[in-house]
This record gives structure tokens, C-alpha cells and sequence, in this order.
């Protein structure tokens, strides 16, 4: 937890000047640093949304799933 919170201040202040692109599996870290989201499923986009509106999506498409 520690070192997520130290990476996301670093990111914080590196988008101030820079877009970046970041790749993870951790949804609640997306949605922490994350202004626009895409989430992928066998390389293809399967749905792109504000990171908070995508969280959601995300959400009920895992508990769909098992």
C-alpha cells in the first residue's frame, strides 16, 4: 500500500506537464491517477470511459465473470 501511494504522488506530479501512458491490472490504482481509461480484453478495447465511470463498468463486468 505504501509504495502505491508513494507512485501515485510521483505521477500526480508528473502529470501537471506530461501525458502519460500506464499499463496494470490494478484497477483501484487506475482509478486513483487515472483521467481517461481504456480496459482491454484480448487485444481488443472493449470499453473507453472516464476512469470513475469505467471503474463501475469494470465492477459489474468482473461479477458477471465467476
Amino acid at each position: 500500500q505504501e509504495n502505491t501511494r508513494i507512485l501515485i504522488n510521483l505521477i500526480s506530479n508528473l502529470v501537471k506537464s506530461k501525458t502519460i501512458f500506464i499499463i496494470t491490472h490494478d484497477i483501484e490504482f487506475a482509478k486513483e491517477v487515472a483521467d481517461d481509461t481504456y480496459a482491454i480484453e484480448h487485444k481488443k478495447i472493449i470499453k473507453y470511459s472516464l476512469s470513475w465511470i469505467l471503474y463501475d463498468f469494470i465492477w459489474h463486468w468482473l461479477q458477471s465473470r465467476i
